[in-house]
């Protein structure tokens, strides 16, 4: 099964819903392991959950990391930004 038609189908499952904004979003970092500029393309799902599933959110996506090799996974939260990661 492709892979983001998965990750689609678990967001439904946990959390009964999600919304895909459009297109493909492009951009860089710098890797925090090897300083190096990374280029990377990402997609963005909107989620309205209330407050006491938050935490389930962070663990679905720390899983959701090692499946898609990523270090890390920005989550915004209320305005707030957070790095979800395996490591944590």
């Amino acid at each position: 099964m492709e892979r983001w038609h998965y990750f689609r189908e678990k967001l439904f499952e946990e959390f009964g819903g999600y919304t895909i904004a459009p297109g493909e979003y492009l951009g860089c970092y710098t890797d925090p392991d090897t300083h190096n500029i990374v280029s990377d393309q990402s997609r963005k799902y909107i989620l309205a959950l209330p407050a006491n599933e938050v935490q389930k959110l962070r663990r679905f996506l720390r899983k959701e990391a090692i499946i898609f090799k990523q270090k890390t996974i920005y989550l915004q939260v209320g305005g707030k930004v957070e790095f979800i990661s395996f490591r944590k």
